[in-house]
């Protein structure tokens, strides 16, 4: 069954953190093949552990984090509360706000810890948001991809790339028009 779908392979195999553009893929799910338009080298394609693709992707990150978050970085004092309402404020500001809102949420929400900071003679206070709000993001972006499936794509037995799906590439219906499987990215203005 041959089915055309738009993916985003890897620059590099195994490295889930740099992806390339866009591109239209033809996907044979019997044979297992899969061809790049304008690129036209068959590649066998074939699905890649759920869980070595969590170990690839934060097996560094898991290494980092101790040594930057400490026993004190989870004290609920007052100063640390400041901060972690703040990181708070940075994240959801991330997350949930478009393009030029988000830009001048962040900046105002920067010039207000900054404010905060001298305030409250506390001046790491921004320092410690940003990094709070870093992990935050770390553990969202973990939370995401827990629901993807990886794959890879291999040529002469060596893996070329590995891209992502929300969904089974074999779950998918047949069609001859490209079918997006990753999640609908709304323009930002």
């Amino acid at each position: 069954m041959r089915k055309t779908v738009i993916i985003r392979p890897t620059k590099f195999p195994f490295v889930f953190w740099a992806f390339n553009g866009a591109m239209n893929a033809k996907i044979d799910t019997q044979e297992k093949t899969l061809i790049l338009e304008g690129v036209n080298t068959e590649f066998k394609y074939e699905m890649f552990g759920k869980w070595k693709f969590i170990f690839l992707k934060y097996f560094l990150v898991a290494l980092i984090i101790p040594i930057v978050i400490r026993v004190n970085d989870f004290s609920l004092s007052p100063e640390k509360l400041i901060q972690y309402g703040f990181a708070l404020a940075f994240t959801l500001s991330i997350l949930l706000l478009k393009y030029n809102m988000r830009q001048f949420v962040l900046m105002i929400l920067f010039a207000l810890s900054v404010i905060v900071s001298f305030w409250t003679i506390d001046l790491w206070l921004t320092a410690y948001a940003i990094k709070y709000c870093i992990f935050f993001l770390l553990i969202t972006i973990l939370v995401i991809d827990l629901d993807y499936y990886a794959y890879s794509a291999k040529i002469n037995e060596r893996v070329a790339f590995n891209f992502l799906s929300l969904k089974k590439i074999e779950d998918l219906p047949e069609t001859e028009e490209a079918q997006n499987i990753e999640p609908e990215k709304k323009e930002n203005k």
